[in-house]
Protein backbone atom coordinates (compact mmCIF):
# COMPACT_ATOMS: atom_id res chain seq x y z
CA UNK A 1 0.00 0.00 0.00
CA UNK A 2 2.67 2.27 1.07
CA UNK A 3 4.61 2.19 -2.43
CA UNK A 4 1.43 2.70 -4.68
CA UNK A 5 0.78 5.87 -2.62
CA UNK A 6 4.49 6.95 -2.45
CA UNK A 7 4.74 6.41 -6.53
CA UNK A 8 1.18 8.03 -7.16
CA UNK A 9 2.71 11.03 -4.94
CA UNK A 10 5.82 11.52 -7.16
CA UNK A 11 3.85 10.78 -10.44
CA UNK A 12 1.27 13.46 -9.35
CA UNK A 13 3.94 15.78 -8.77
CA UNK A 14 6.01 15.06 -11.94
CA UNK A 15 2.50 15.31 -14.11
CA UNK A 16 1.68 18.68 -12.54
CA UNK A 17 5.43 20.26 -13.07
CA UNK A 18 4.83 19.22 -16.81
CA UNK A 19 1.91 21.58 -17.01
CA UNK A 20 2.73 24.55 -14.71
CA UNK A 21 6.43 24.97 -15.71
CA UNK A 22 5.24 25.74 -19.45
CA UNK A 23 2.74 27.69 -18.39
CA UNK A 24 4.44 30.18 -16.06
CA UNK A 25 7.42 30.74 -18.50
CA UNK A 26 4.68 31.40 -21.12
CA UNK A 27 3.30 33.84 -18.97
CA UNK A 28 6.47 35.86 -18.70
CA UNK A 29 7.13 35.89 -22.48
CA UNK A 30 9.89 33.33 -23.24
CA UNK A 31 9.76 31.86 -26.76
CA UNK A 32 8.42 28.69 -27.32
CA UNK A 33 11.72 27.81 -28.37
CA UNK A 34 13.35 28.84 -24.95
CA UNK A 35 10.53 26.99 -23.09
CA UNK A 36 11.10 23.76 -25.01
CA UNK A 37 14.87 23.86 -23.84
CA UNK A 38 13.93 24.45 -20.40
CA UNK A 39 11.90 21.89 -20.22
CA UNK A 40 14.77 19.23 -21.09
CA UNK A 41 17.13 21.04 -18.32
CA UNK A 42 15.54 18.92 -15.63
CA UNK A 43 16.21 15.92 -17.56
CA UNK A 44 19.59 16.81 -17.97
CA UNK A 45 19.80 17.16 -14.41
CA UNK A 46 18.84 13.55 -14.45
CA UNK A 47 21.95 12.75 -16.67
CA UNK A 48 24.21 14.70 -14.29
CA UNK A 49 23.09 13.17 -11.02
CA UNK A 50 23.35 9.59 -12.38
CA UNK A 51 27.24 10.25 -12.37
CA UNK A 52 27.08 10.49 -8.58
CA UNK A 53 23.95 8.86 -7.57
CA UNK A 54 26.38 5.89 -5.99
CA UNK A 55 28.77 8.23 -3.95
CA UNK A 56 25.87 10.10 -2.29
CA UNK A 57 23.68 7.57 -1.40
CA UNK A 58 27.18 5.71 -0.12
CA UNK A 59 28.32 9.22 1.97
CA UNK A 60 24.62 9.84 3.49
CA UNK A 61 22.80 6.71 3.42
CA UNK A 62 19.40 5.39 2.00
CA UNK A 63 16.84 7.07 3.92
CA UNK A 64 19.38 10.38 4.72
CA UNK A 65 19.97 11.30 1.48
CA UNK A 66 16.36 10.56 0.43
CA UNK A 67 15.65 13.08 2.86
CA UNK A 68 17.80 15.33 1.36
CA UNK A 69 16.82 14.61 -1.95
CA UNK A 70 13.05 15.16 -0.87
CA UNK A 71 14.20 18.61 1.18
CA UNK A 72 15.88 20.19 -1.56
CA UNK A 73 13.40 18.98 -4.61
CA UNK A 74 10.30 20.28 -2.45
CA UNK A 75 12.19 23.74 -1.67
CA UNK A 76 13.02 24.27 -5.27
CA UNK A 77 9.30 23.29 -6.54
CA UNK A 78 8.32 26.39 -4.19
CA UNK A 79 10.78 29.08 -5.23
CA UNK A 80 11.09 28.44 -8.94
CA UNK A 81 7.73 30.07 -9.14
CA UNK A 82 9.28 33.25 -8.07
CA UNK A 83 12.42 33.18 -10.62
CA UNK A 84 13.40 36.84 -12.54
CA UNK A 85 15.92 35.59 -14.95
CA UNK A 86 15.49 32.69 -17.55
CA UNK A 87 19.04 31.83 -16.77
CA UNK A 88 18.23 31.30 -12.91
CA UNK A 89 14.96 28.82 -14.09
CA UNK A 90 17.65 26.98 -15.96
CA UNK A 91 19.30 26.46 -12.81
CA UNK A 92 17.03 25.46 -11.04
CA UNK A 93 15.45 22.70 -13.33
CA UNK A 94 18.80 21.69 -13.23
CA UNK A 95 19.18 21.21 -9.70
CA UNK A 96 15.41 19.82 -9.37
CA UNK A 97 16.63 17.37 -12.05
CA UNK A 98 19.31 16.13 -9.94
CA UNK A 99 17.09 15.68 -7.02
CA UNK A 100 14.34 14.25 -8.77
CA UNK A 101 16.75 11.65 -10.31
CA UNK A 102 18.17 10.63 -6.71
CA UNK A 103 14.78 9.92 -5.34
CA UNK A 104 13.19 8.36 -7.92
CA UNK A 105 15.84 5.90 -8.81
CA UNK A 106 16.77 5.36 -4.93
CA UNK A 107 12.76 4.38 -4.47
CA UNK A 108 13.40 2.05 -7.37
CA UNK A 109 15.87 0.22 -6.06
CA UNK A 110 14.55 -0.27 -2.93
CA UNK A 111 11.01 -1.59 -4.00
CA UNK A 112 13.70 -3.91 -6.19
CA UNK A 113 15.92 -4.71 -3.13
CA UNK A 114 12.83 -5.33 -1.06
CA UNK A 115 10.67 -7.43 -2.62
CA UNK A 116 11.65 -11.11 -3.46
CA UNK A 117 11.18 -12.85 -6.41
CA UNK A 118 7.79 -13.84 -5.90
CA UNK A 119 6.42 -10.15 -4.87
CA UNK A 120 8.47 -8.59 -8.06
CA UNK A 121 5.67 -8.92 -10.49
CA UNK A 122 3.17 -7.46 -8.15
CA UNK A 123 5.51 -5.06 -7.02
CA UNK A 124 5.59 -4.38 -10.57
CA UNK A 125 1.96 -3.73 -11.12
CA UNK A 126 1.77 -1.66 -8.38
CA UNK A 127 4.15 0.41 -9.47
CA UNK A 128 2.56 0.54 -13.03
CA UNK A 129 -1.03 1.51 -11.54
CA UNK A 130 0.56 4.01 -9.97
CA UNK A 131 1.88 5.88 -12.86
CA UNK A 132 -1.46 5.82 -14.64
CA UNK A 133 -3.39 7.08 -11.74
CA UNK A 134 -0.59 9.75 -11.32
CA UNK A 135 -0.45 10.68 -15.20
CA UNK A 136 -4.38 10.98 -14.32
CA UNK A 137 -4.56 13.07 -11.31
CA UNK A 138 -1.40 15.86 -11.83
CA UNK A 139 -2.88 17.69 -14.71
CA UNK A 140 -6.29 17.22 -12.75
CA UNK A 141 -4.85 18.77 -9.71
CA UNK A 142 -3.72 21.55 -11.76
CA UNK A 143 -7.14 22.32 -13.44
CA UNK A 144 -8.50 22.97 -10.17
CA UNK A 145 -5.87 25.10 -8.53
CA UNK A 146 -4.89 26.45 -12.13
CA UNK A 147 -1.42 26.16 -13.81
CA UNK A 148 -0.37 29.81 -13.09
CA UNK A 149 -1.33 29.50 -9.43
CA UNK A 150 1.45 29.04 -6.55
CA UNK A 151 -1.04 26.93 -4.89
CA UNK A 152 -0.41 24.70 -7.97
CA UNK A 153 3.27 24.55 -6.86
CA UNK A 154 2.61 23.94 -2.76
CA UNK A 155 0.24 21.03 -3.69
CA UNK A 156 3.23 19.81 -5.86
CA UNK A 157 5.80 19.96 -3.23
CA UNK A 158 3.34 18.67 -0.57
CA UNK A 159 3.09 14.98 -3.12
CA UNK A 160 7.04 14.88 -2.86
CA UNK A 161 6.82 14.90 0.75
CA UNK A 162 4.01 12.60 1.10
CA UNK A 163 5.67 10.40 -1.00
CA UNK A 164 9.02 10.68 1.14
CA UNK A 165 7.18 10.26 4.09
CA UNK A 166 5.70 7.36 3.01
CA UNK A 167 9.10 5.96 2.65
CA UNK A 168 10.53 7.05 6.29
CA UNK A 169 7.76 5.31 7.86
CA UNK A 170 8.58 1.78 6.28
CA UNK A 171 10.74 -1.01 7.42
CA UNK A 172 14.07 -0.17 6.51
CA UNK A 173 15.89 -2.90 7.81
CA UNK A 174 15.49 -5.26 4.69
CA UNK A 175 17.05 -2.46 2.83
CA UNK A 176 20.82 -1.96 3.42
CA UNK A 177 22.77 -0.18 0.34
Amino acid sequence: MNACIDWTAVLVNVFIIIVTFPTILTINKIDPAAIGFASTCELFGGIIASFYLSRFIGKFGMLRGLGIAVFCYSSSILVIYFYRSFFFWIVLALFMGCCRFIYVISCQAWLNISSNNEQRGVVTGIFSMAVSFGIAIGPAIVRIFGAASYFSFVVSALFVIASYLCHRYRDWETCQI
